[in-house]
């Protein structure tokens, strides 16, 4: 019966420390290969198996080839914050030129493709929101040159997932929390949007007989 009972102590202190493992590992953020994160979860994961009474642990070391991204930032009118970039694109990092990118920016709330008829897309950055699904690819179809996703939060791991590429597309995308969002731009979902449409203008063609021989002579709108 005590051994039942040491037995019994021992799977109970092992789920509290599992618990409190998933905690620390969960605080450290970004735990990715090449992240800060990544090698302090290996130091707390082998000190739980350790403090587990687990003697044989080790470690196996070996080269991979990681994106490796520097500090970025969003300059608006003097000031500098920072916007986090995301590893999306399988092939290609995602690189921004070493003078960074200049453009207009605009809000097109989820991406779809009527959320970008009132503006001049190309050359532009794009403020997106983060549950938007594969709605990004339009901004680089219509020739913007980065986006910035808005996060409301909290937020699934999926609305991640669901916007990996695996293509070589040289297209930066970052990532902002709503609060700084706020900060940056205020209520920026009700800016205002000068139009931009097409429309449909009724044109006439005019038959002139010379000669045997038609001509034709397109008129101005009416």
């Amino acid at each position: 019966m005590g051994g039942l009972l040491f037995f019994a102590a021992q799977v109970v202190r092992a789920a509290e420390n599992s618990q409190s493992l998933v905690r620390q590992l969960a605080e450290l953020g970004d735990r990715s290969t090449g992240a800060p994160g990544c090698s302090e979860a290996a130091d707390k994961i082998e000190k739980a198996f350790r403090d587990l009474g687990i003697e044989s642990v080790g470690r196996q070391h070996f080269l991979l080839p990681v994106t490796h991204y520097q500090p970025a930032y969003l300059g608006l009118k003097g000031r500098n914050t920072p916007i986090w970039p995301i590893r999306l694109d399988a092939l290609s990092p995602q690189a921004t030129p070493a003078d960074g990118i200049e453009g207009p920016l605009y809000y097109v709330g989820r991406g779809q493709l009527k959320d970008f008829n009132s503006i001049n897309v190309a050359g532009s950055i794009i403020l997106m929101e983060l549950d938007s699904g594969k709605n990004w690819l339009n901004a680089p179809m219509l020739g913007a040159k980065a986006l910035i996703y808005v996060d409301r939060g909290p937020t699934a791991k999926w609305f991640f997932k669901d916007k990996r590429e695996l293509t070589p597309l040289e297209f930066p995308r970052f990532w902002l929390p709503l609060s700084q969002a706020r900060a940056l731009f205020g209520s920026f979902e009700e800016a205002p949007k000068h139009p931009m449409v097409w429309l449909p203008l009724g044109y006439c063609s005019v038959a002139v007989v010379d000669g045997g021989e038609f001509r034709e002579k397109t008129s101005m709108p009416s």
